[in-house]
């Protein structure tokens, strides 16, 4: 095999962190604004509200969630849930991103189902999205004499990286995402980090300008105390109840699929159209338990709630995730994790010694454990926690539960959310690496 020049390899650097840097502005655009959009959901329902009735909410509401449905089944089957199995498929060749139909389904779609009340997060999208941008790019270089593979797997990298920073404004969790998540299928070296550092800071700087430079879960300096060393032998077991905690919720979406399965083969619409009424109408009763959480959780950390308060918070949201993440309409599941996460935290809290002064610490360790435990990707976890609030002194509390977490469900067998999800996409969509062979 000829090798490159240093000449080549300098060319090939500067034309992939060019197109590195034009993944981090178009996704930072296109995040930026897909975030301004759903954060401002309530201002279209005040409106409808103000101009017709409950009723109408109801009816807007029941629509925005049957939209996202049709538009998944009739343009982009593989747009439908999260999306980042689909971006990790992709690289090892196994799946295709359609980005002409992706890009607006996912966009269009996102916003539908959460306009609905489902109970699924931005993040999935805008990772989905900011894989498809780079799979476009790929398209404007296939003149190139560099390798197409490398080209379109440091792009999609690139793309899913800036996709997770512009979710949650967290650039370093969206560099360590694409190093745990996406690691088997991706060749690091200098500039392969160099160009998703690049597209991730990019992106988050440029999102900013659309919705605003703040933290996602705000927790003031005062809020958060150092927890003492004599607790941190407890914080194994609380590693060891974030794994179990998180196996049940595989579990969950395991069986949740399984149902939607069944009902849409049998009755697709009329499904849709009773989940999409019933979550409707739930907004009206009590909208806890629906949408991400994550307008909530800034309190939701603070606020003082008995065990079965902080149950039926938990299994409301567990059953409304599944519902919601099984069912097929766009969205991510990060986000109602995190909620989820929360709330076992607290919980862990108010039954382990010692430890019920320390509610909303232990919640925050709760989102990254739990994080960990469905996701798989432990410093992730712990970093993507730290952005989000702001808070860095429980980086090394987070680091033991989230570490021990991960070793519980590896010892258990459980494999990691994407991973079981890839192996889904590719039964029922097919494995494009099979296809190419035929041809």
């Amino acid at each position: 095999m000829e090798l490159k020049s240093h000449s080549e390899t300098v060319k090939e650097t500067r034309l992939l962190l060019v197109l590195s840097l034009c993944v981090g502005i178009l996704v930072g655009i296109v995040g930026g604004v897909y975030n301004y959009l759903t954060n401002h959901l309530d201002v279209f329902r005040e409106f409808v509200a103000t101009h017709s009735s409950i009723t109408g909410v109801v009816i807007a509401m029941a629509l925005g969630t049957f939209i996202s449905y049709v538009l998944v089944k009739k343009y982009a089957p593989e747009a439908g849930g999260s999306g980042v199995q689909e971006v990790e498929g992709t690289m090892i060749g196994k799946r295709k991103i359609k980005w002409k139909q992706v890009v607006p389904v996912k966009f269009f779609g996102g916003i539908a189902a959460q306009l609905g009340g489902m109970v699924v997060g931005r993040e999935g999208p805008t990772i989905h999205l900011g894989g498809a941008i780079g799979e476009m790019l790929t398209g404007f270089w296939k003149g190139s004499k560099y390798s197409e593979v490398d080209i379109r797997n440091h792009l999609l990298a690139c793309g899913a990286g800036a996709g997770l920073a512009v979710a949650f404004n967290a650039p370093i969790a969206g560099v360590l995402l694409v190093i745990e998540e996406m690691r088997p299928s991706f060749k690091f070296n200098f500039r392969s980090y160099t160009g998703i550092m690049m597209a991730s800071f990019v992106s988050t700087w440029i999102a900013q300008f659309i919705v605003g430079d703040t933290l996602d879960i705000p927790v003031g300096a005062d809020q958060i105390s150092v927890i003492p060393q004599v607790h941190y032998l407890s914080f194994v077991l609380f590693g060891v109840f974030m794994s179990l905690t998180g196996a049940a919720f595989l579990y969950a979406i395991k069986v949740g699929y399984s149902v939607f399965d069944f009902l849409k083969a049998k009755v697709p619409y009329i499904t849709f159209i009773v989940v999409a009424i019933s979550f409707a109408l739930l907004f009206q009763i009590n909208p806890n338990y629906n949408s991400s959480g994550m307008d909530l959780l800034a309190n939701h950390l603070n606020d003082a709630q008995s065990l079965p308060e902080l149950a039926s918070l938990i299994i409301g949201r567990l059953v409304g995730g599944t519902i919601s993440f099984c069912s097929g309409v766009v969205g991510g599941v990060f986000s109602p994790m995190l909620f989820i996460g929360a709330s076992l935290g607290k919980v862990y809290a108010l039954i382990a010694p010692g430890l019920h002064t320390y509610s909303a610490e232990l919640a925050i360790i709760g989102m990254a454990g739990f994080f960990t435990a469905v996701v798989g990707a432990p410093l992730t976890g712990v970093i993507l926690m730290s952005e989000l609030t702001g808070q860095y002194q429980l980086l090394l509390p987070m680091g033991i539960v989230c570490m021990v977490a991960a070793m519980m469900m590896r010892s258990f067998g459980v494999k990691p959310l994407y991973e079981s999800l890839l192996k889904r996409d590719i039964r029922i969509f097919g494995d494009e690496s099979l296809k190419k062979a035929k041809n």
